[in-house]
């Protein structure tokens, strides 16, 4: 059908505004995940500092909780020999140890204490950084511009903000679907890849097993054909020792010659 020009321009500016309405929204999405991501990456990094200072109070409490060292027995022994002297210095040694194990007690204790208000100033930097900042910005977007299953998910936004920078959707539906595609896809590849390595060790099993049989195969054949080889030997005895019996002159003659020889 014929369009007259003015029809067509009209046409030509709608087609223009709606592909800049579908960047401008794609532009939004790709900065509503932007800022997510930066903000559950920096919610992850507290939550591993917070951890780091666990490790270190466990580490402490471990401390705390080995019990003193004895006095070593041959050192016992021949303070026991010194008699009283030797009573004395122990009592002395053991005084001095406790004393250092209390201080080295306490020393470790106030470190713990240390720790542990590090380790709630961190928590405390975490909740306040989630409730003024992180679940504000969650509440904002959720649920008309994001689902709220994806929003602590580092790996999800960042697929999902690649996927839209990759221009692989329009709207906020599309990248979500698109995302669990690949996420179902990459499960599938890791489930075949498992299988794979599974078929294939018992492949290599199974070779391995009919090598071992063809070994045993080779040796029982190599047994059969010495068998054999003694059993012809046998007979060729045999022969020979009937041979003798039916003429016993003709040895004895040729013994005689041989003595005579001699």
């Amino acid at each position: 059908m014929y369009l007259s020009k003015d029809e067509t321009k009209n046409r030509k500016e709608e087609t223009t505004m709606e592909t800049t309405a579908k960047v401008s929204e794609r532009k939004g999405i790709i900065a509503m995940l932007s800022a997510l991501l930066e903000k559950v990456r920096k919610h992850d990094a507290i939550v591993s500092e917070a951890k780091r200072k666990q490790l270190e109070i466990d580490k402490v409490t471990a401390e705390i909780n080995k019990p003193m060292k004895k006095i070593h027995p041959i050192l016992f022994i021949f303070l026991l020999l010194m008699m009283f002297i030797g009573w004395i210095i122990l009592i002395v040694m053991t005084l001095v140890k406790k004393s250092k194990f209390k201080k080295l007690q306490a020393e470790l204790m106030a470190q713990r204490e240390a720790l542990e208000a590090e380790k709630q100033a961190i928590l405390d930097k975490l909740a306040a950084y989630d409730a003024e900042e992180l679940e504000p910005y969650i509440n904002s977007i959720v649920p008309d511009q994001f689902a709220a299953r994806y929003c602590m998910n580092a790996y999800a936004i960042e697929t999902m903000m690649n996927l839209a920078i990759d221009l692989r959707g329009d709207t906020i539906k599309e990248i979500i679907n698109l995302y669990e595609e690949v996420s179902h896809r990459a499960r599938l590849e890791s489930a075949l890849a498992r299988v794979a390595s599974s078929t294939e060790a018992t492949a290599y099993a199974t070779a391995r097993t009919a090598a071992a049989s063809e070994r045993a195969a080779a040796a029982s054949e190599a047994t059969a054909v010495s068998t054999a080889s003694i059993a012809v030997s046998s007979a060729a005895t045999a022969a020979a020792t009937r041979r003798m019996a039916a003429n016993p002159t003709s040895v004895d003659v040729k013994v005689d010659n041989t003595i005579t020889f001699q």
